[in-house]
């Protein structure tokens, strides 16, 4: 049986609050564990439809902001596995921290990091980005710098799958002369290859070069923010990394070059290349491949070394 409470709208049901809102039609706006967290629920209801006059909890639900009533009955089936922080904006759900913030009647919601400090540093970024003054911080006195919620958004899909300290730095698991990869994302879901290449740090200063040249100077991470560096497209980085690993593997001898810890010869016989062999010595693999070219070719192929030699 139900019992009457103190807000309009609220009623007990079981071991839990039910709340109501009648308007044009009627909303179950879900159970809830207090009867002042169904009363802030009907409060952002109220604010999603536009009845700003209907406001019982308005210290808590303005702050919070609007929210639609068919996502407050989602939002109520969670609140009892919620469980409070001791930092603003920040709870946990389903063993994540997760962040949330109104600001100008949105609620925006950032999840989930693996610590509840993590959280809270991030509700921090986005008080400062949004610059609302009337959401205190967690750590005034840290130099925190603002964030969108999509640039945090943003960070927290890299960190699931960097294996680097930098943004946008990915080790590959097949190449091993050039293991760092990088990738600069255009959005959430969207992002670029950058190239392959030999260390961490060449594979960071790719990232913010391509990231300059896709925000157009304004990225919203930068692993060098003091540096002054070049844009360059993800496909001239592509190029570039392609002609260092030209220079890694190409040889001072014609027929011969670098592959998989040796030197391999070869010769073009009627338009097409044909392996010869493999040596750990570059002049010896260079004779070698004189020595073949000179019975199976013609007198306008270029050798490495003359015949008396």
């Amino acid at each position: 049986m139900t019992q009457n409470i103190k807000y309009i709208g609220v009623v007990k049901d079981g071991p839990r609050y039910r709340a109501k809102l009648h308007f044009q039609r009627y909303y179950d706006l879900g159970r809830w564990p207090t009867a002042e967290d169904a009363a802030v629920a009907r409060d952002r209801a109220c604010l999603f439809l536009g009845l700003h006059d209907r406001l019982q909890v308005s210290d808590r639900s303005i702050p919070l902001g609007k929210r639609d009533p068919l996502k407050l009955r989602s939002d109520a089936h969670l609140a009892g596995q919620k469980f409070t922080s001791n930092y603003r904006g920040v709870c946990l759900i389903q063993g994540r921290w997760v962040v949330s913030l109104g600001h100008k009647w949105n609620e925006y919601s950032v999840g989930s990091f693996p610590t509840e400090r993590d959280a809270a540093i991030a509700y921090d970024r986005m008080v400062l980005y949004y610059k609302d003054q009337g959401h205190p911080l967690n750590f005034p006195e840290n130099k925190t710098s603002p964030a969108s919620v999509e640039q945090i958004k943003l960070e927290l899909k890299e960190s699931k799958h960097r294996d680097s300290k930098f943004h946008g730095v990915f080790k590959s698991k097949t190449s091993k002369r050039r293991p760092w990869q990088t990738l600069v994302y255009r959005s959430d879901k969207e992002s670029e290859h950058c190239g392959m290449w030999i260390t961490e740090e060449e594979a960071a200063f790719a990232h913010d070069r391509a990231a300059l040249h896709v925000y157009n100077g304004n990225p919203p991470i930068l692993n060098f923010p003091e540096r002054e560096l070049v844009p360059m497209s993800p496909k001239e980085l592509c190029l570039a990394s392609l002609r260092g690993r030209k220079a890694l593997t190409s040889s001072q001898y014609v027929g011969v070059h670098f592959c998989k810890g040796a030197w391999v010869a070869s010769i073009c016989v009627k338009g097409k290349m044909e392996y010869i062999s493999r040596y750990y010595d570059e002049e010896l693999a260079a004779r070698v491949r004189d020595k073949e070219a000179r019975k199976r070719c013609g007198p306008k192929t270029k050798f490495n070394f003359p015949p008396d030699s």
